[in-house]
């Protein structure tokens, strides 16, 4: 019997924006950041195992991971540069079999169409490698 695969949404974040620095962090909607609203509306994802935020050794996103620790959110720190790298070593960190990539400056993903296509693609493992909406 196959063991169960560690299912894992990872965040793309950092603080260094080009056109608004610091926008996940700025007040979005019901007293919550961006990245607040974001996290906790994926929070309600049903198929989901791992609620991870990969973001930057930049010392302009220590402000992001005191966040992440003040509010008990997992996070992983990588290359600024090499976004791949960072998802890579975010998923061995974390030991996940799949993930589901969302920036940080998407607050509104539906966390019913995260469970929907988790399922689609759990139950088409054997066939399909990416899926995207």
């Amino acid at each position: 019997m196959l063991n169960k695969l560690q299912i894992g949404i990872i965040i793309q974040a950092r603080m260094n924006s080009t056109r608004l620095p610091g926008k996940i962090l700025l007040p979005f909607a019901n007293d919550k950041t961006m990245l607040g609203y974001l996290l906790e509306r994926l929070k309600n994802c049903k198929t989901i195992d791992k609620l991870i935020v990969a973001t930057t050794c930049n010392s302009k996103d220590n402000k992001l991971v005191k966040w992440l620790e003040n509010n008990k959110y997992d996070y992983f720190r990588g290359s600024e540069e090499n976004c791949i790298e960072r998802y890579y070593k975010t998923v061995n960190e974390f030991e996940l079999d799949v993930i589901i990539r969302i920036t940080s400056d998407c607050p509104l993903v539906p966390p019913e169409l995260v469970d929907e296509m988790v399922s689609f693609f759990i139950k088409h493992i054997d066939t399909i490698d990416y899926l995207s909406n």
